[in-house]
């Protein structure tokens, strides 16, 4: 999880709006983050596979598909053993 808030991190410093929807957000976070996506505040969105799935976040990806371009989706999966690396 810690990845995801380190790539936001490193890109938002560059100037490239990013952000990260994962499980670790609690509900307001969450909820706040997709408000700015539906606004189009970020140019780049990382998405953890458990909220991909979610009714909230594909309901958000209906609502806005013609306003993003979906190039491709990209899962990363990370092992707990190259996390703690």
């Amino acid at each position: 999880m810690e990845f995801l808030k380190d790539q936001v991190d490193a890109l938002n410093e560059t100037g490239i709006s990013a952000t990260y929807i994962n499980s670790t957000l609690d509900n307001n976070e969450f909820m706040y983050r997709l408000q700015d996506i539906r606004s189009g505040k970020y140019k780049i969105i990382y998405v953890a596979p458990e909220r991909l799935i979610t009714d909230t976040f594909l309901k958000l990806l209906n609502d806005i598909n013609e306003e993003i371009d979906l190039n491709y989706i990209e899962e990363i999966f990370i092992s707990l053993e190259e996390e703690k690396r």
